[in-house]
């Protein structure tokens, strides 16, 4: 684990925030008077179940809450009420000195907007870039992203995009000004495992050059453990346990922050009392109930299109060959695009 961030002012103060929704069954509290801090270069992990108020207090210090959302207390970032903030102030600071990377980049990026119209905007408006400037910018920063094809995808909408893509495409806007916050909820939600890697570094790169505070909304405790200097642990809109990420990690207090953790498999303690065992071996002399030799995918793309174009095969399965016994789970895994659910799909003729 990594030693705790030293002490500095805050840039974010969150004092007795309370959030509650009008409905037709009544008022729903999701977050009931909560306080937690923020400092420059630090990384706070805010953790718990779907519908324990994480999302809501970080929507709620943006100024983006839904309509029938009230927010009351305190949200101050670095001498600024956002809570009654005007709208010109709120738009002044939001996507330049204070961002957001949201859960779901499909409902959260402009269908109608190509991906380089939007990042183009935000630099019009914070930077006053435009043009060719504007541009060289924005594929800077999806190149960093690990974006393919960076330059093309500007042209491209969001519909056209994958999922990851998507996702990246989104941590590029809110890193875009280089931002002295950084609201993350579940920003590496839809990628892969090894872009997920990279796009927690670049987060963590941003943290320690620039001094970016990032208050990090997961239900990944992997991810707590390799991004975050403290923990804020919520249950039902209370934050029911705070602190360092050792302190969280290896002698939590609270029951539910236990119980969290032990749901978690641990690495570093793999003999814990409630630890899965494995099976016996699977028997040998059993036969496959799904075998799979040599299974080849190949889809005919034309190259260069028009008349004379020609036709070259993407082989989405080359070769695949597996089998699979009563009793028996096989894991498939890879990058997208490596032939996972082509492999799935070919098994059913689909």
């Amino acid at each position: 684990m990594k030693a705790s961030h030293p002490v500095t002012s805050p840039i974010l103060t969150v004092r007795d925030l309370k959030v509650a929704f009008e409905t037709p069954d009544g008022i729903v509290n999701a977050v009931k008077g909560i306080n937690l801090e923020v400092s420059a270069g630090e990384c706070l992990g805010i953790v718990g179940e779907s519908g324990s108020g994480k999302s809501q207090t970080v929507l709620a210090a943006m100024g983006l809450l839904a309509d029938n959302g009230t927010a009351t207390g305190s949200v101050m970032f670095n001498g600024t009420e956002m809570l009654t903030a005007d709208a010109k102030t709120l738009r002044d600071i939001r996507g330049d000195r204070m961002s957001m990377i949201f859960q779901n980049p499909l409902t959260s990026l402009t269908p109608h907007m190509t991906v380089g119209a939007q990042m183009r905007e935000v630099l019009r408006l914070h930077k006053g870039l435009k043009g060719e400037d504007a541009n060289k910018v924005c594929v800077d920063c999806l190149e960093h992203d690990r974006l393919p094809e960076a330059r093309r995808r500007l042209d491209q909408f969001p519909h056209e995009l994958s999922g990851g893509m998507r996702q990246r495409g989104m941590v590029a806007i809110a890193m875009l000004c280089g931002p002295q916050l950084l609201l993350a909820d579940e920003p590496t939600t839809a990628l892969d495992v090894t872009v997920q890697a990279q796009v927690l570094d670049l987060m963590d790169d941003l943290k320690r050059e620039t001094e970016t505070g990032i208050a990090l909304i997961t239900h990944d405790m992997g991810v707590v453990a390799r991004m975050c200097d403290r923990v804020v642990v919520m249950r039902y809109g209370e934050i029911v346990e705070t602190g360092g990420i050792d302190d969280i990690f290896y002698t939590p207090q609270h029951d539910y922050s236990k119980m969290l953790l032990d749901a978690v498999p641990r690495i570093d303690q793999p003999n814990r009392p409630g630890r899965p065992t494995l099976g016996p071996a699977p028997d040998a002399s059993v036969e496959p109930i799904l075998r799979a030799e040599a299974l080849k995918v190949h889809f005919p793309i034309n190259i260069g299109g028009g008349l004379f174009g020609k036709t070259k095969p993407l082989k989405a399965g080359d070769g695949v060959s597996f089998e699979l016994k009563p009793g028996d789970t096989l894991g498939v895994v890879g990058e997208s695009g490596c032939g996972k659910s082509t492999l799935a799909r070919a098994v059913l003729k689909l």
